[in-house]
């Protein structure tokens, strides 16, 4: 009997090639995981899925590619599982979206994903309440959107009078009407939101067996830096006191929480609004990165 060792290798390296081409078809499937998309094989090494199913709020630092969306959607899917009611919030489809009307949107979302969680058979006083908010905010919305063409078409004439000097004085009167009008609606969102956290604390006491409604928001650096505290100061607010926490996933070096506007505190602050889970790993932290790394070969 004649042993062709050529022969076998090639074979062996055409089969390694086969299973070659199976990981990297693998990887690319898993690099970008979309809503409702979860992991074939999530490895969770640092226990963050069991931090992040707490009843608390959390913020979920990581550059892109590292595994933010990944972990919500475990979350999503245990939530699932156990029935845990859940509310998705993808910044991404806000980003081109004025503030503070993008505030009104998250509201909207918030409010229609938590009517679906209330059929009208079994509570319809909720859910004539749920429908009524609803309209407000479109309300609200609709409103605020014929406020900034009115201001557009305005600056607009402006900017066809020229270089005389008037075009310039009427742009920045109409910027100056730009800024108050935001100020305007900010002020009204903010005066609205004791009357929203008493509809949330209403639904939550109403499922006394559900204790927490997990609100997830992803993507969050897609939202205007500028007004980044002024986003999470109203989610963290309306949050707070009822039993609906939110878990933010987002960028560091993209992302301010955070800042003081004539003294007074505004946004959230790590350890004492939230919880970090931090999901980036490089040769900057090298001790957290090798660990990382060996737990998951393990």
């Amino acid at each position: 009997m004649v042993f062709d060792s050529g022969n076998v290798r090639e074979q062996e390296g055409v089969m390694l090639q086969d299973e070659i081409r199976k990981l990297a078809s693998s990887i690319q499937n898993i690099l970008r995981l979309e809503p409702g998309v979860t992991s074939p094989s999530y490895v969770d090494v640092n226990n963050n899925l069991a931090s992040i199913q707490t009843t608390s709020s959390h913020v979920i630092f990581g550059r892109r590619g590292t595994g933010k969306s990944a972990l919500l959607n475990e979350l999503i899917k245990v939530g699932t599982d156990k029935k845990q009611p859940t509310i998705r919030i993808d910044c991404e489809d806000f980003k081109n979206h004025q503030f503070p009307d993008v505030i009104v949107e998250i509201l909207r979302v918030i409010f229609q994903s938590l009517r679906k969680e209330f059929p009208i058979w079994k509570f319809p006083r909720l859910r004539l309440k749920l429908c009524q908010e609803l309209r407000r905010l479109k309300t609200l919305l609709e409103s605020q959107s014929q406020s900034e063409k009115s201001i557009e078409k305005e600056n607009q004439k402006g900017l066809k009078v020229g270089n005389s000097g008037v075009g310039e004085a009427l742009t920045s009167s109409r910027t100056t009407e730009r800024e108050t009008l935001r100020n305007t609606k900010l002020e009204l969102i903010q005066k609205e939101l004791p009357k929203w956290k008493e509809v949330l604390k209403t639904l939550g006491d109403s499922k006394p067996k559900t204790n927490a409604y997990f609100l997830i928001v992803d993507d969050f650096y897609h939202l205007p830096f500028r007004f980044q505290p002024e986003i999470t100061d109203i989610i963290h607010r309306l949050c707070k006191g009822t039993k609906l926490f939110y878990k933010l996933a987002t960028v560091r070096h993209r992302t301010q929480l955070y800042k003081e506007i004539d003294g007074q505190p505004v946004g959230v602050q790590i350890r004492h609004d939230f919880i970090p889970i931090d999901l980036d790993f490089s040769l900057e932290k090298f001790p957290s990165t090798s660990k990382n790394l060996r737990n998951m070969m393990a």
